[in-house]
């Protein structure tokens, strides 16, 4: 095996790995344990998936303008909402011990796809 089918291999044992505990979004959690294991999980994803944006955006500012628009528009929004996903899953890791509220919406890239992606407070700790 290559180092580029090994990354390949690596990447996708990853995604099928860490896509099904997404499903954990939508529960509340309670304890400390929880909340800092969800925070470096969404950490984690949004680093790895970040990337899915810049497609997101084209798709949704080509559907809401014209195809035009997209190309051009949606390239630059897709890229801005590309590293500020990405960074934001780097600071989720790199604080993962303060269990704060995810500051992505919506949480995963792939949840309402048809939505565009919206920044809120860090630090919003858990109550």
């Amino acid at each position: 095996m290559n180092k580029q089918s090994t990354r390949n291999s690596i990447l996708a044992i990853l995604l099928l790995i860490l896509l099904p505990l997404t499903c954990i979004a939508d529960e509340q959690r309670e304890s400390y344990g929880e909340q800092i294991g969800y925070k470096t999980l969404n950490g984690l994803t949004n680093a790895a998936t970040g990337w899915i944006e810049l497609p997101k955006s084209i798709i949704n500012v080509s559907n809401e303008h014209n195809v035009v628009y997209g190309a051009t528009i949606g390239v630059l929004q897709g890229t801005m909402h590309t590293l500020s996903r990405t960074l934001s899953g780097v600071m989720d890791i790199a604080t993962f011990m303060i269990p704060s509220k995810p500051a992505v919406h919506p949480e995963f890239v792939w949840q309402d796809f048809e939505i565009n992606t919206t920044y809120g407070d860090y630090f919003d700790i858990y109550d």
